[in-house]
C-alpha cells in the first residue's frame, strides 16, 4: 500500500470549501476540466467527466458541457462517507485504465483561532498494481490542489487546462 499525503490552507469558509469539493460546476473550474457528479450518499457512484479528446486541428465550436458527446467518465469511485464540510471518502478509479480502485479520503478543518482559513488534507491511498495510477496522481494532484486553492482565493481558474498529468 502506498499513501500520498497533502495539506493545503485556503483562504475561505468550510462551506466554500466544500461546495468546491462536491459541485460539479465548480470541480471543472480547477479539476482539469472535470466535473463531479454524485448524490453524496454512502454507497452511491461518484462520477467524474471529461471533455472528450479532440485534436488540435479540430476548429469545431465545443459542445455543450451538459450534453452527451461533452460528458466523457474518466474517474469512477463510490462514495465511502460524507459529512458535509468536514470529512468525504471515496473510491478512485481512472476509468482508461485496468487498474484497482484506490480511496481518497479529504478532511476539512478550521486552524484554531483562524476566521477564515480552512485546512484541507487529502490522503490517497494506492493498494498493489496501481503503478499507472500512481504515475498520473503523483503529478495531477499538486495541479488540481493548487487550481482548487487559487480558484477559492481569486475566482480564478489557474489555466492548467491542456497540461498533462502523465
Amino acid at each position: 500500500m502506498i499513501s500520498l499525503r497533502h495539506t493545503l490552507y485556503v483562504a475561505a469558509r468550510p462551506e466554500e470549501l466544500w461546495a468546491a469539493l462536491t459541485e460539479g460546476e465548480q470541480t471543472r473550474r480547477y479539476y482539469m476540466g472535470a466535473r463531479a457528479e454524485s448524490t453524496l450518499e454512502v454507497g452511491a457512484p461518484l462520477q467524474m467527466f471529461g471533455d472528450p479528446a479532440r485534436s488540435e486541428d479540430d476548429d469545431s465550436p465545443d459542445p455543450d458541457p451538459d450534453s452527451p458527446e461533452s460528458r466523457v467518465l474518466a474517474i469512477r469511485g463510490e462514495i465511502r462517507a460524507c459529512e458535509p464540510e468536514a470529512a468525504l471518502a471515496h473510491s478512485f478509479a481512472f476509468c482508461d485504465l485496468d487498474e484497482p480502485s484506490s480511496e481518497l479520503r479529504w478532511r476539512l478543518s478550521v486552524p484554531e483561532g483562524a476566521t477564515k482559513v480552512v485546512r484541507l488534507d487529502l490522503e490517497h491511498e494506492l493498494p498493489e498494481g496501481c503503478a499507472a495510477t500512481l504515475d498520473r496522481v503523483r503529478e495531477a494532484w499538486p495541479m488540481v490542489l493548487c487550481g482548487l486553492k487559487t480558484w477559492l482565493e481569486t475566482g480564478e481558474a489557474l489555466g492548467l487546462d491542456g497540461l498533462s498529468s502523465a
